[in-house]
């Protein structure tokens, strides 16, 4: 943890993304956290135009925080803990955050108030920042998903849920159907994230009981579940992310890996599944 007393927030910067520009001044004044999109500067500089905040503000973001995965697992962590450790709920967010439903959504189910930061400069008389911390901490997770589950009410059965990419900007399945008519006649149903809230989500997949889903920020929601039997992951071959497999070791989640044929970007290219991986999906399935 970090305190900084008198700190400016260059809010042209804490709008847009990315937020890289400011790096080379953060490494300048503040070599100890290097990441933080804060900067100590020369008061007498900014003498004009400056939003003085007087309360104590908490700021945990970087260039991937309007991410889910790293929204869930980075921000909400780091706040968490900040909050845990100093009693501080005031965010400063930067504003290019606030149009992220996520983001607005999980912050006020968690409590914490928010300022959103518009494009000018602002001191805060107390900044408290969070850098790094170890990934998927089980303790500190199951903590989170404890506070975040207490308010939301679950589905009154069981689910199954596969997760599509049909709107994702990147990484579909190109014959989701194939695979999904298999799964429908095990009791799966269809899911698309990007057209649900948080709250929703969440609820989801707190009662889910198997999730099937191609690598993608989706599976972050395993973090919501407490009656899981079974995650598969589809997994691009020439991958070698392993995140979601450490998140499922880590909450002790029941987790397979099905590899599918991938000889380009795995990050980037859509994706066929072949016959002989939806048979182990199926095969996966049919075992429990």
């Amino acid at each position: 943890m970090h305190i900084l007393r008198n700190a400016i927030v260059v809010g042209a910067f804490a709008c847009q993304w990315p937020l890289w520009p400011v790096r080379k001044i953060i490494r300048q004044n503040l070599d100890a956290v290097n990441y933080l999109k804060v900067t100590l500067l020369n008061l007498k500089k900014w003498n004009w135009g400056i939003a003085i905040e007087r309360q104590p503000h908490l700021w945990v973001f970087d260039d991937w925080s309007d991410t889910y995965f790293h929204w869930t697992f980075d921000v909400l962590v780091k706040l968490q803990l900040l909050h845990a450790q100093t009693g501080c709920k005031q965010v400063a967010l930067p504003g290019y955050l606030n149009n992220n439903s996520f983001v607005v959504q999980s912050l006020q189910l968690l409590g914490f108030q928010i300022t959103v930061l518009e494009p000018r400069t602002y001191l805060f008389k107390q900044l408290i920042a969070h850098v790094n911390i170890p990934y998927f901490s089980p303790p500190v997770l199951i903590d989170l998903r404890q506070r975040i589950l207490l308010t939301i009410k679950p589905p009154a059965q069981a689910t199954r849920i596969f997760i599509s990419r049909q709107y994702a900007g990147r990484r579909q399945l190109l014959n989701e159907i194939t695979l999904f008519k298999q799964l429908q006649a095990k009791g799966f149903e269809l899911v698309y994230l990007e057209k649900m809230k948080w709250q929703d989500q969440v609820a989801l997949f707190q009662t889910a009981e198997m999730v099937v889903g191609m690598h993608g920020a989706g599976l972050s929601n395993l973090m919501y579940c407490t009656r899981l039997k079974l995650v598969i992951e589809l997994l691009p071959a020439s991958t070698t992310n392993q995140l979601y497999q450490l998140l499922a070791a880590n909450l002790s989640l029941p987790y397979r890996a099905v590899a599918i044929d991938s000889q380009t970007d795995p990050h980037a290219t859509n994706i066929a599944i072949s016959d002989v991986a939806i048979v182990q999906v199926m095969n996966h399935i049919n075992s429990i």
